[in-house]
């Protein structure tokens, strides 16, 4: 059991750089961990091909190792892991939420508040379930759909007595699987900020600059592109669009980054920059509508990728 500990404390190289998971990697991942430990087990039914329409309670996904969490910022696990749905997801305003229960390999650490399952044809492997362990994550993180199975009610009538090491088990499963809750973090994070003031987010190198309203009703001061809507006001019509900038100068580049937000659309415009590419969250090349300015945007994340600067910058829109 202590080489298992030391291994969830020091995660190797080989799994640490699994990035994007793929069928022969997930598999080879696996096998060369269990060839570290004495757990019997089997990977030829590890993955389906089947996806379900909807996720409900019972379903077995495997989350993704590395994702985009709700403030930009490229969050990245030691290693992907499973989890099982115990509730039927939620949403609060655009954000979709499910609560799940990590499943864990290790069999040797099971105790009688979690889950042993010994049905090796749902995943490939024994399996325990950390009932102790449930917390909240953003149904996007959820990559790779392994199964299904009808969860059992667990009946605990006395207080549970646990060794040592089973408590240092669980506070490493703990430290390990933060980087599933930090998809919901994020998202309250968020929440807390709106609360007080409306903002656009321009994130660089896991760093979330958080820009307020920078033009004000009535200023006679305005840049590009809300020339516009200053005519606009000037004829008498209120203008209600949101209107944020940010500045930034690196590694000796400067430039000037515009939104408006709409009902339901955003307008960006770059300026001071000629050599630039800004795609989607499906890494698809957005076209400008002229030279610097993108129309018709949807909420989400953009990706700005500038000549010169090696640095990406994520644009959050809300």
């Amino acid at each position: 059991m202590k080489e298992i500990l030391n291994f969830l404390k020091d995660i190797p190289t080989e799994l640490d750089t699994i990035h994007t998971i793929s069928s022969e990697k997930l598999k080879k991942n696996y096998k060369e961990l269990i060839a570290n430990f004495p757990i019997k087990t089997k990977t030829k039914n590890l993955l389906v091909n089947t996806v379900p329409r909807e996720l409900t309670k019972g379903q077995i996904w495997l989350c993704k190792q590395e994702y985009i969490d709700y403030l930009g910022n490229n969050v990245k696990g030691d290693f992907p892991y499973y989890v099982v749905i115990v509730e039927n997801p939620t949403s609060i305003e655009n954000f979709e939420f499910v609560r799940v229960q990590p499943i864990s390999i290790f069999t040797q650490f099971y105790a009688k508040d979690e889950l042993l399952i010994a049905d090796t044809s749902i995943t490939g492997f024994e399996f325990i379930i950390e009932t102790w362990n449930e917390q909240p994550i953003a149904t996007n993180i959820l990559g790779t759909f392994i199964g299904e199975m009808k969860l059992k009610k667990l009946k605990i009538e006395n207080e549970i007595q646990i060794s040592d090491e089973q408590k240092e088990f669980r506070v490493l499963e703990v430290k390990n699987t933060n980087y599933l809750r930090q998809s919901v973090n994020s998202f309250l994070i968020w929440k807390e900020i709106k609360e007080t003031a409306s903002c656009v987010i321009f994130n660089i190198d896991n760093t979330p600059n958080f820009v307020s309203k920078s033009i004000k009703e009535g200023n006679n001061v305005i840049s590009e592109p809300f020339q516009e809507y200053l005519i606009a006001a000037k004829k008498g019509f209120k203008d209600k669009r949101e209107k944020f900038q940010y500045s930034n100068t690196i590694d000796n580049i400067s430039f000037t980054i515009n939104v408006i937000k709409y009902d339901n659309t955003f307008m960006i415009t770059i300026n001071g920059i000629d050599n630039y590419k800004l795609t989607n969250e499906q890494q698809e090349f957005i076209q400008p509508k002229t030279t610097n300015k993108f129309e018709d945007l949807d909420r989400g994340i953009y990706f700005l990728r500038i000549d010169g600067i090696d640095k990406e910058i994520r644009i959050i829109l809300r």
